[in-house]
């Protein structure tokens, strides 16, 4: 028996670890059953009725995902048909209900390693009857062959499931498994942002706010409920209106003043601390006035650099920003009078942008190509690091506005492309990643157009289906090794 097993484990295809019991048992002549190729057609037959893509012409979304789930469902039976192991996956079916006609989804686990059994799976998941499964008859077959060839229907031990390699995440399998909840929760989310354009309105005929905006993250829930609660203040306080009257209102992270005067309102805080700063609001603009003089003073002291303050980041002056920018004239003019300017300089440096950050803010040159540096820095070290980054700062400036330009071009062309209903993208995401993303879902347009169009999108660094039905897609989304291949076929 242990010579047989050996000899038996020769004929034995590397991949395949078959508990030996089975391999003896068949070996010695036991038949095997399985279901025929027309059984298999006539289980699922009553699936076509349900899902096949002609019967959602008006839905092109649903007809992409439906016959591609299709494919891979007739590929994955074909497999065990064959005796072989499949790899376990998960598909989508869009079907129609038959009392609202509305389209719903239907989630199918293709995780069985027999024919029967995972035809029993997927006519349960469309609550189909097993009857007509359980009366067909396995067609039986002897597994001594004349060149003695062994066929087997046992699993694959769980050393081999342990060791099968992890599949790669592409954005279409992403999508297919995922737009039908993105689109469940836009329509779940319409009335609210229904909502959130009457609330708006009132703000602007009522208080007399030129415009409302927020920003991308804010949830259509939290804005809606940040937009009510306005309304209760002025119904409670009528002097709010004369305060807001013309002012453009929006909601952030944090409330203050932004430096192009708008009202920000931080969502997460309560009505009284946004009140409390509103009736502070005189105070406030009375500070902000004074800041372009004392960034005036700034560039003055430093040739003529173009204070400004930073292209990503928060908007919202901090009360002591102005105070931060007395201390920088103050030492500057001080060290200046003692010192002078270094001699190497340019007679202009208004091609550098400088941003003026609080005391405790490092000194360091962002990737946009401006120089950051806290108020508290002493003017000799200052000028130090101007004086080291007077060619890099000025290149990364001309990449940084060579590349906005680029993107706003593909964003324009994406956007007309799949008819997006919105493509924004995290702050955290700079213009090259955002080229990169953009120029290569454009390059895969064709494999992608029946999912993503109409969507709304935003690129962060992340998978995610937001609760409004936005969905995330990370800017390095991987378009797998096989579309990646026919891309570069069809450009050559």
């Amino acid at each position: 028996m242990t010579i047989l097993l050996r000899n038996l484990a020769l004929k034995e295809p590397a991949s395949g670890y078959l508990q030996p019991l089975t391999v003896a048992m068949q070996y010695f002549g036991q038949p095997i059953r399985w279901l025929t190729d027309t059984q298999v057609a006539s289980a699922i037959k009553p699936i076509y009725s349900k899902v096949h893509p002609d019967l959602f012409g008006q839905y092109p979304r649903a007809q992409y995902i439906n016959e591609a789930s299709l494919m891979t469902l007739r590929s994955h039976l074909n497999t065990l048909l064959e005796k072989r192991q499949p790899r376990s996956t998960t598909l989508q079916f869009y079907v129609r209900d038959d009392t609202s006609g509305e389209l719903d989804v239907v989630t199918v686990a293709l995780t069985h390693s027999e024919i029967r059994s995972t035809l029993q799976s997927v006519l349960s998941s469309f609550k189909l009857p097993l009857a007509p499964l359980s009366k067909m008859v396995e067609a039986s077959h002897d597994a001594r062959g004349p060149d003695r060839t062994i066929i087997y229907t046992g699993r694959i031990n769980d050393a081999w499931d342990h060791y099968e390699p992890k599949q790669r995440l592409t954005l279409h399998d992403w999508l297919m498994k995922n737009m039908w909840r993105a689109e469940q929760q836009t329509r779940a989310a319409a009335p609210v942002r229904k909502d959130i354009a009457r609330l708006k309105q009132r703000l602007r005929t009522e208080l007399g706010v030129s415009t409302v905006t927020s920003d991308i993250a804010t949830s259509t829930t939290r804005l809606r409920g940040c937009l009510s609660g306005v309304l209760e203040l002025y119904r409670d306080y009528r002097d709010l209106g004369t305060m807001l009257a013309g002012r453009r209102l929006h909601f952030g992270n944090v409330t203050g003043v932004s430096l192009s005067g708008a009202v920000v309102l931080g969502t997460a805080e309560v009505k009284s601390q946004w009140l409390s700063f509103i009736q502070q609001l005189a105070e406030v603009d009375a500070m902000l006035s004074r800041i372009p003089d004392l960034q005036r003073a700034v560039s003055i002291g430093l040739r003529g650099i173009h204070v400004t303050h930073r292209k990503f980041g928060g908007s919202v002056v901090a009360r002591g920003y102005g105070h931060d920018l007395k201390r920088l004239v103050t030492a500057l003019s001080d060290h200046r009078g003692r010192h002078g300017l270094p001699q190497h300089w340019p007679p202009s440096l208004s091609h550098l942008q400088l941003v003026v950050e609080p005391a405790w803010g490092p000194m360091s040159l962002s990737p946009t190509g401006q120089l950051l540096v806290p108020s508290s820095c002493p003017a000799a070290q200052l000028l130090t690091f101007v004086s080291d980054h007077l060619q890099q700062a000025p290149a990364l400036l001309l990449t940084y506005s060579q590349e906005t330009e680029r993107e706003k071009s593909l964003h324009a062309l994406c956007q007309s492309v799949f008819s997006l209903e919105m493509l924004e993208k995290d702050d955290s995401v700079v213009p090259l990643e955002m080229i990169s993303c953009l120029g290569r879902l454009l390059a895969a347009a064709d494999t992608l157009l029946p999912l993503l169009t109409g969507a709304r999108v935003w690129v962060t660094k992340y998978y995610a289906v937001m609760l409004d039905g936005e969905i995330c897609l990370p800017w390095h989304w991987d378009m797998g090794d096989e579309e990646m291949r026919d891309l570069m076929k069809g450009g050559a």
